[in-house]
């Protein structure tokens, strides 16, 4: 069993997040009953916060009074970009791993991470992923062995979008559409990508791949 943290801090320039800060939980079991058989559980909790601040990328935008000029200020003032918003993270792992015989190696993986943008009006809101994997290897000599390889992966995101046209660019700075043209809806995306690779017999010269994807 095993425990750990991460602090991560992260200082920008002419961005909206200046600088965020991360603190990672970690925690995780291992299981080695069997000789042949290596089991561990994974869990991952992450959370992002930062001060954001959408004017810093358009400092010239702002007259002395703070009144913004909406012709040199394209972007929605409430859209939270993913990379710097505050974010909740979750992140479970299980790996196993078999050698039922000396030559022959099974490995598999199942992953689940989703992450929760609950402070982002705008943007991306969720992110839900599921990963799954496959791994065969099969040495039939120190020169020649087989591995064949496969994953998929399923992931679900929920993001926000809204015209921006305010009648008053210094005060129209609410989540409700109050301006002519203004409006906002929810979408969300999904996709899942299918990755295989068939095995081979020419160790070290060559290998295939077969990718296929649908989103």
């Amino acid at each position: 069993m095993g425990l750990g943290y991460t602090y991560d801090k992260m200082k920008r320039t002419h961005r909206e997040a200046g600088e965020t800060e991360e603190d990672i939980y970690t925690a995780q079991i291992n299981n080695r009953s069997l000789d042949w058989l290596d089991l561990r559980v994974s869990y991952e909790k992450r959370v992002r916060d930062g001060e954001y601040d959408f004017t810093v990328p358009f400092e010239l935008s702002i007259d002395e009074s703070g009144a913004i000029d909406s012709s040199t200020v394209p972007q929605l003032p409430f859209l939270r970009k993913y990379d710097e918003a505050d974010r909740d993270g979750d992140r479970v792992q299980l790996l196993a791993s078999a050698s039922p015989v000396d030559q022959l190696t099974v490995s598999g993986s199942v992953i689940y991470d989703m992450n929760d943008f609950e402070d982002s009006s705008f943007g991306l809101l969720d992110d839900k992923r599921q990963i799954y994997s496959v791994d065969a290897d099969y040495e039939f000599s120190k020169r020649l062995s087989v591995n064949a390889y496969f994953s998929h992966e399923k992931y679900e995101d929920s993001q926000k979008a809204r015209q921006w046209s305010p009648c008053n660019p210094a005060t129209d700075l609410t989540t409700t559409p109050g301006c002519t043209g203004s409006g906002e809806g929810t979408d969300p995306f999904y996709g899942t990508t299918t990755r295989t690779l068939p095995a081979t017999g020419m160790p070290n010269m060559m290998t295939g791949r077969i990718p296929s994807a649908e989103a």
